[in-house]
């Protein structure tokens, strides 16, 4: 499909990701069942992409979602040092003492 059978989510997809691997890419051979194959490639066109575009926007999707999750307990984190839940582990001592707790 050339690009003038591209969507218009298909085309900015593409444009992020042609921004983002401005960096040094690697080539990835997958080895998939056929009816996956299948069943993604028509995935895929649905959305108006390539295979190897859909791919990656999955790929992107879950990083996406694990920023999401990191930032959401990053926040928490936060907030349970705001309220004293925490301590701050100052001192070599003070690491030995937490760790040990453990054992």
């Amino acid at each position: 499909m050339g690009e003038r059978g591209k969507g218009l989510h298909a085309k900015v997809l593409d444009l992020v990701y042609n921004e983002l691997m401005e960096i040094a890419q690697s080539q990835l051979k997958l080895n998939l069942p056929l009816p996956m194959k299948l069943f993604i490639e028509q995935r895929a066109g649905k959305m108006g992409m390539t295979l190897a575009a859909y791919v990656k926007h999955l790929i992107a999707k879950d990083i996406e979602e694990l920023e999401l999750k990191h930032n959401l307990w990053a926040d928490e984190a936060r907030e349970d040092y705001k309220t004293g839940k925490t301590r701050a582990l100052k001192s070599k001592e003070d690491i030995d003492i937490f760790m040990n707790q453990f054992l």
